[in-house]
């Protein structure tokens, strides 16, 4: 782990039993200029939930065995894409389900759950339907929320944006915030189908980033045009290996000219 602010790294070992689990990271500010940083992954098999994480205090890997909240009896097949952190906890996302947080610092973490809006959730969780699902939905963070952006195509070649809120995080309430059809974005884009969602702007609720190839596009859902375009470099296939990172002003300056990949 580096950490751009600070200025300093942290090896993290493997863990002891590889699982393949998302890991998410959460930082935690101490006394003195210190700072915890917590990685952890969870893995749920079945009525298994397991808890795996490792912080700098004491550098090394504990495990958890969590209980499960009532609603899991409907996420047995649970497969995580990625974690955020968010609000001092780490929210795992499975693409087709919803979202699990807890609070990996706690002696005792309880999981809650988030389901996606209902009309995103598919209660056929075979892997075949999470092929290149990273590609058309992404939950992020922006203006300190969990947001959920959808892209989809329909047989009629007509493609539909929709972006929602996590409004209630406790009671798991997602707003609906747009609500884009052909043809109302078709003088942006004739063809939506060979984009990718990358990411969400970190501050600005209403523009998604799409890539296609060494292209980078945001689109201004509320506006409705095109806010930004760039070139980037080529990298992975899937957008789920695209991470949004808002510099501050003192980073921008320190890391000028150089070259991440």
């Amino acid at each position: 782990l580096w950490d751009a602010v600070y200025k300093i790294s942290f090896p993290v070992p493997a863990t002891p039993t590889e699982t393949g689990a998302a890991t998410g990271r959460i930082v935690v500010p101490g006394g003195s200029d210190h700072i915890y940083i917590m990685v952890a992954e969870l893995s749920i098999r079945g009525s298994d939930v397991i808890l795996r994480c490792f912080s700098t205090d004491p550098a090394k890997w504990i495990q958890k065995i969590l209980q499960q909240p009532p609603q899991y009896k409907l996420l047995w097949c649970w497969c995580s894409d990625y974690a955020l952190s968010h609000q001092g906890r780490l929210w795992w996302v499975d693409l087709l389900q919803g979202l699990v947080a807890c609070d990996p610092f706690s002696d005792n973490p309880e999981l809650h759950f988030v389901p996606l809006p209902s009309c995103c959730r598919n209660p056929n969780v075979q892997q075949s339907c999470r092929m290149g699902l990273s590609d058309n939905r992404r939950v992020g963070l922006s203006r300190g929320k969990l947001r959920l952006v959808v892209l989809s195509h329909a047989s009629n070649s007509k493609s539909r944006i929709r972006l929602w809120t996590l409004a209630d995080s406790e009671a798991g309430h997602w707003t609906l915030d747009f609500d884009l059809s052909s043809p109302v974005f078709d003088d942006i884009w004739t063809d939506f189908c060979d984009w990718k969602i990358a990411f969400l702007h970190t501050s600005k609720q209403h523009v998604v980033y799409f890539s296609q190839k060494q292209q980078l596009v945001a689109v201004d859902l509320q506006m409705i045009k095109v806010s930004e375009e760039d070139g980037v470099e080529p990298c992975s296939s899937s957008s789920r290996h695209v991470l949004a990172w808002e510099l501050s002003p003192s980073l921008r300056t320190t890391l000028s000219g150089l070259h991440f990949v």
